[in-house]
């Protein structure tokens, strides 16, 4: 408690607790993948995902499947705005 120190804190303190997880949220078999696309996104994180697509389509040749496959819901929206989770399904 702040009032057993002298003198008193102007802060709170927190414990946080890191527990790991028991699978992964990555699939073993889009990992790979996955790395190369979202680093390249989060450099253009302004973008809606397609122009950043579009961008970047000449670089991983897995880029041109994606753009056919790309929900347009999720291509209007920017890397930032997606959880881990939807990135994983929809990239």
């Amino acid at each position: 408690p702040p009032n057993a120190f002298r003198p008193k804190p102007r802060v709170d303190s927190s414990i946080v607790e890191f527990i790991p997880r028991k699978c992964a949220l990555i699939p073993p078999e889009l990992d790979q993948k996955f790395w190369q696309i979202i680093p390249l996104l989060f450099q253009m994180r302004r973008k809606t995902i397609k122009s950043a697509l579009n961008i970047i389509r000449k670089k991983p040749p897995e880029l041109e499947a994606l753009m056919s496959q790309l929900n347009p819901k999720i291509a209007q929206q920017r890397i930032g705005e997606l959880s881990i989770e939807q990135m994983v399904e929809n990239l």
